[in-house]
């Protein structure tokens, strides 16, 4: 079940609109997948790829209501995601590896759910046919190169080098309704203001990280000196919003550069 709506802050239309969403049903998902797993000659390596497609029946939605300060979850009836990914792992010498793992995937809604608002009958939260589903980036892409030496008869050395690279995203479906990314700013009669709207972009930009490590390893300990974030990228995670769009609006970003020793010891 929901929770039920803070009736106390909500305004007349949305009590009435969104009162009728008070349970949701199990969400359906049927995946199919084909592909393929190869060993490359020589122990060079492996490369598997593989095609997929997802049918998802019920697919619980959240939806924020503003003025209520509440949000709810909403079934929508068809959705579906489809893509391809790949993998790929090297080993050119024995003390080289490559890794390289990719993914395109095309996800959204199939189905609409509608509301009626003061007369006006629309989606719900943006629950709309071919809106993207959230959260799902189209474009994956991560890499990592290690490099192993010798150090002495009991340590051995490694170097590691990885890249990720996320596509862009949404982080609720309401995200892409037009005129998400301009909100009326409050005003007290009477007061002069700079500025009646606040603009920004919805739609989460794409992002890559470098990270790099140089440790050494013998049968029972691994320390290791750690860069992460190298070129100090500010990586939009999510939007953050209060009361919907209607108070607090900001981005939640990503750990900036951060380096130090890390110590283990197995036993």
């Amino acid at each position: 079940i929901n929770d039920p709506l803070n009736a106390g802050a909500c305004s007349a239309s949305d009590f009435a609109a969104f009162s009728k969403f008070n349970q949701f049903d199990d969400e359906e998902i049927t995946n199919y997948e084909i592909g393929a797993k190869i060993n490359l000659p020589d122990g060079l390596g492996t490369f598997n790829i593989a095609g997929f497609y997802s049918d998802i029946e019920n697919l619980q939605a959240t939806v924020d209501v503003e003025s209520c300060s509440s949000r709810v979850v909403v079934n929508v009836p068809e959705a579906r995601s489809m893509g391809v990914e790949m993998e790929l792992l090297l080993r050119p010498s024995p003390n080289v590896e490559l890794n390289i793992s990719a993914s395109y995937t095309d996800a959204e809604l199939d189905s609409t759910v509608t509301q009626t608002n003061m007369g006006v009958t629309g989606p719900v939260g943006g629950i709309a046919n071919g809106n993207e589903l959230p959260t799902a980036p189209d474009f994956n892409l991560s890499a990592t190169a290690t490099r192993y030496f010798d150090v002495n008869d009991e340590w051995d050395g490694y170097l590691v080098g990885s890249f990720q690279a996320v596509g862009t995203r949404w982080t609720q479906i309401v995200d892409q309704e037009e005129g998400t990314g301009n909100v009326a700013l409050f005003t007290n009669i009477g007061a002069t203001t700079t500025q009646n709207t606040f603009e920004f972009d919805p739609e989460l930009d794409n992002y890559q990280i470098f990270n790099a490590r140089v440790g050494v390893r013998n049968s029972n300990w691994d320390t290791a000196f750690y860069l992460n974030n190298l070129t100090d990228e500010r990586a939009p995670m999510s939007l953050d919003r209060e009361r919907g769009l209607r108070a607090r609006i900001g981005y939640r970003l990503n750990q900036p550069r951060t380096f130090g020793i890390s110590t283990r010891y197995e036993f």
